[in-house]
């Protein structure tokens, strides 16, 4: 939102430069995020001139072109220009070579003398946007000849400009009270005030009076709740022209483009007040008959800006007895629009369902300026002075009459009444530090809170403004208190003190979280962070749209439920990778999942690793190896041991993502590999395989015992390994000969390593494994009759359960 900084100045009298000004708004919530002079360079501005055209002739050689001769009162000057507006004796504004002009977009040009299909120019003739003046780019400036208009006048003194700055606050939805100046203007009063002699907020004083009953009108609110107040007035013999000068300025200042003067005036009041207004044209309107709320007997709308709407039931309407007139609050329609044939008009102010316009503004893909206020909420008790502001401009700029009373309809008034308790010992003890209580009383006074009442105990009874929709707590009272009185002016402590966090859950996730992200950064993966909005259509294609929360009025079709998993974001990152050939990915990624369950929303969190491409890049010192689900197994093994874990596994299958492997404790999944199935790679365009382990991060952190840190010493006795190759049936894990080997030897075993494998068609529904099986005692050298005794054991027992045969080779 764009704000003046002289615009400001007619509510509010300050000597403070703009830089101060903008120190001011950004302490007190209105964040400055940029502060731009209306005039990009003065000097040159201040050089151009008024000038009299004396004579036109075409020029010789081009058709479009004049040569005008220009009096700047020192002397003559030779100008070519293509305007075609021009006459003998005009006053025009004229840039003289060495003057450097910046138009309304900012683009630069350096006036010198050119020569043009011929013949010498020695200036230009401008245009309002071509000095930054106006939007105006279709002719140069013709001044009008005032008594006071000479030649020679520099063009800054006969506008009597005057520098101005341009503030783009970075308004928060809860500050709907600064959609204005005068809201701005109030901020800057109640820190002002602190510091210098206490003045007043100057509102502009309506002169407003009804000077005939000529155009008469029926309302009918049909939905109050959405409507809650509607005020309207009709204005008589209005002249459509151009606006005043000064209006337009102060438009153009804040970048709003003139359009005609009833437009003009309602977008003024609307940067004025804050409160959006809307002008009809009242002969337009059937049977003088206006209508507020839904309706289902109209199913198109044509905006006034061109094209049609389809209509919904939901939509508030303002419609007369044969069609719509405006979506409320949004977009008025062309059928009622003010046009240069306009002679009366109906004039509306009121107050809107944020919520209603938010979803017809989101429905529809029409953002405006009044949507924009509406939906955040607008002051309710502004509408009648918003009102009777425009129709006295109305009236005094277009010598209209005001020819109706004014209709105003206001719902439940009593239920916009806001009362809050406010304690200035509360606040004194939230802040360690006293503010005074005369300081605090002006500080709520000037923000326009109403003291109901004050006792001996400094407790107060405030109403709050209706402009102050966030402040519904005493805790808001404090925080309005202390940004007007300033962060910064509150001393520092020589204390800290800070609470402590109790929840010994919190921390164990936290540090374990740290934990494994560290071990994975370790291990080459890369973190990465993905929208938690996802495409329904993209996950009905992969089946995965069951107990799916869906978002309201979403922004985007492609942005409209909460994610069921992570695996769609991570495909998304290595889609975008591999588009620009980097091609060995390993990433992870902490995120919250969300589904719905028994009407209830569920949200949890989980752990993605994402492993596609080789383990390494190609070099001449070694293979590469492509990343499997081996691979995978691996890194999850390694994390498993870094935080003792001990887990089941087991090889599942799913409709979805066919065999995959799973570990578990007890009955509960705790992480899952898989492989991402072919037909959802080829909707990422994804030619590699990508393996995806999907920790359930709630679970893992139950069974992860990582503070407990275990440690043995090593071993003075040598190891002894004897290798056997067995065969065995294909759906045989290597991980289950490893659990029944060493649950039959537990003291020697130290560890089972598979060294290779092998597959044929002469071994049919069996394979080939060569094991190899690591023997140690701890206290004494083991001898041959004792290891061999060992793998005996171990043999029979592979035997007895898993039907295993040694392939070559007998035991010893």
């Amino acid at each position: 939102m764009k704000i003046s900084y002289n615009w400001l100045k007619d509510y509010i009298k300050f000597d403070n430069s703009s830089e101060e000004i903008s120190d001011i708004l950004t302490n007190t919530g209105l964040e400055v995020e940029k502060c731009s002079p209306r005039f990009k360079d003065v000097d040159s501005f201040k050089k151009l001139i008024i000038g009299k055209i004396t004579s036109i002739e075409p020029h010789p050689n081009a058709d479009k072109l004049k040569i005008t001769k220009v009096d700047i009162g020192t002397n003559v000057l030779n100008i070519i220009c293509g305007a075609n507006n021009i006459k003998k004796h005009d006053f025009v504004v004229v840039a003289i070579c060495g003057v450097t002009l910046i138009n309304l977009d900012g683009e630069i040009l350096n006036i010198k003398k050119t020569k043009i299909r011929g013949e010498f120019s020695e200036g230009m003739l401008c245009s309002e946007f071509e000095i930054g003046l106006g939007y105006s780019n279709s002719g140069v400036i013709t001044l009008s000849k005032k008594n006071d208009i000479k030649v020679g006048q520099l063009v800054w003194d006969y506008f009597d400009l005057k520098q101005d700055y341009i503030y783009e606050i970075g308004l928060t939805p809860n500050r709907t009270d600064a959609f204005g100046h005068i809201g701005c203007a109030r901020d800057i009063l109640a820190v002002l005030n602190l510091s210098k002699n206490k003045t007043k907020l100057n509102i502009p004083e309506l002169k407003f009076k009804v000077d005939n009953n000529d155009l008469p009108f029926s309302i009918s609110i049909d939905t109050p709740k959405l409507c809650p107040r509607y005020c309207a007035i009709t204005l008589q013999n209005v002249q459509i022209e151009e606006s005043p000068y000064w209006l337009k300025q102060k438009l153009i200042s804040i970048g709003v483009k003139p359009i005609n003067n009833i437009v003009d005036i309602t977008n003024f009041v609307l940067f004025e007040t804050g409160s959006p207004l809307h002008a009809f044209d009242y002969d337009k309107i059937d049977s003088k008959s206006i209508f507020v709320g839904n309706q289902t007997n109209f199913s198109k709308f044509t905006k006034l800006t061109g094209g049609n709407i389809d209509l919904h039931n939901d939509d508030l309407l303002i419609y007369d007895k044969k069609e719509p007139l405006c979506l409320a609050g949004v977009i008025g329609g062309s059928s009622s629009s003010i046009s240069s044939q306009t002679k009366n008009i109906f004039l509306e102010s009121a107050f809107f369902s944020p919520n209603t316009i938010r979803k017809t503004s989101k429905r529809h893909g029409v953002l405006t300026d009044s949507s924009y206020r509406y939906e955040r909420g607008v002051d309710i008790d502004n509408c009648l002075f918003a009102l009777k502001r425009a129709s006295t401009l109305i009236k005094m700029i277009t010598n209209a009459n005001i020819s109706s009373d004014i209709y105003d309809y206001y719902e439940n008034k009593n239920n916009h009444i806001n009362i809050i308790s406010f304690s200035h010992s509360r606040l004194t003890k939230l802040l360690g530090y006293e503010i005074d209580l005369l300081k605090t009383k002006d500080i709520l006074t000037d923000l326009g809170f109403d003291i109901i009442s004050l006792n001996k105990k400094s407790e107060f009874k405030l109403k709050v403004p209706n402009y102050r929709y966030d402040v519904t707590r005493e805790i808001d009272v404090f925080e309005e208190v202390l940004r007007i009185y300033g962060y910064n002016n509150i001393p520092k402590s020589n204390k800290v003190s800070f609470p402590l966090n109790s929840s010994v859950s919190s921390y164990k996730n936290y540090d374990l979280k740290n934990k494994v992200s560290d071990s994975l950064r370790n291990s080459s993966f890369f973190e990465i962070k993905n929208n938690s909005l996802v495409s329904y259509d993209l996950l009905k294609k992969i089946n995965t749209d069951n107990n799916l929360v869906k978002i309201l009025n979403a922004s985007s079709n492609d942005l409209n439920v909460l994610r069921n998993n992570l695996f769609l974001g991570g495909l998304e990152s290595i889609k975008y990778n591999l588009n620009r050939q980097n091609k060995n990915l390993r990433f992870f990624e902490f995120g919250n999942i969300y589904f719905s369950e028994n009407e209830n929303y569920i949200q949890k969190m989980k752990l993605a690793l994402f492993l596609c491409g080789n383990s390494s890049s190609e070099s001449w010192v070694g293979k590469t190896y492509k990343m499997d689900i081996f691979w995978a197994k691996g890194f999850v093994m390694k994390l498993f041991k870094h935080i003792n874990i001990e887990l089941n596994s087991e090889i599942k299958n799913d409709s979805i993502w066919g065999e995959y492997l799973s570990f578990f404790s007890s009955e509960n999944e705790i992480v899952s590999l898989k492989n991402i199935p072919l037909n959802i790679l080829n909707l990422f365009g994804i030619k590699d395989n990508v393996v995806f382990v999907d920790f359930n991060w709630e679970e893992f952190v139950k069974y992860s015992d990582s503070d407990k840190i275990r440690f043995t010493q090593i071993p003075k006795f040598p190891i002894v390994r004897r290798d056997l190759s067995l065969l065995i049936d294909k759906d045989i894990l290597f991980e289950d000969l490893r659990r029944e080997a060493f649950s039959y030897s537990k003291k020697l075993l130290c560890d089972v390593v598979i060294f290779d494998s092998f597959y044929s068609k002469e071994l049919g529904d069996k394979k080939s494994y060569a094991l190899g099986f690591i023997f140690q005692n701890p206290s004494r050298t083991l001898t041959d009759k004792v290891v061999n005794l060992e793998i005996k054991k171990i043999f029979m027992a592979l035997k007895d359960k898993f039907n295993v045969d040694l392939r070559d080779g007998e035991l010893p």
